[in-house]
């Protein structure tokens, strides 16, 4: 089974290691304007133009395969362009605030193959 998400996320934590940069992110629902956090993982030898190293405090459009760890959403970066930075009337860098972060609806996409029928439900097999 392959399992991708795709979503722009504020960086709120970040720990790096000489192989790997990990830590937390938040998105903002639309909806509920709540901003759920998820983990990531991405290694220093999968960085190319399209999977750029980014900082705490950056939104960056994330995409990667993910998993559940411990009942939290861990996704591990295949993909990272860091967006441009918020500026203020005298061009300096803005903190991104999680109530102003642009609002996403992270895609995911799921995609699985049966070797067998495991059940039989109106003369069709699941």
């Amino acid at each position: 089974m392959t399992a991708t998400l795709s979503v722009i996320a504020l960086v709120v934590r970040l720990r790096e290691s000489s192989h790997t940069a990990f830590g937390d992110a938040i998105y903002r629902e639309k909806v509920s304007n709540e901003n759920p956090v998820f983990g990531f993982k991405q290694f220093s030898n999968a960085l190319h133009d399209y999977n750029e190293a980014f900082k705490e405090g950056d939104l960056v459009h994330f995409g990667g395969k993910f998993t559940i760890d411990d009942n939290k959403l861990m996704l591990l970066v295949e993909a990272a362009c860091v967006l441009e930075p918020q500026l203020g009337r005298n061009g300096e860098r803005l903190k991104w605030e999680p109530e102003k972060i642009p609002s996403t609806k992270p895609f995911v996409h799921i995609t699985t193959s049966a070797c067998e029928p495991l059940s039989t439900s109106n003369n069709m097999n699941f």
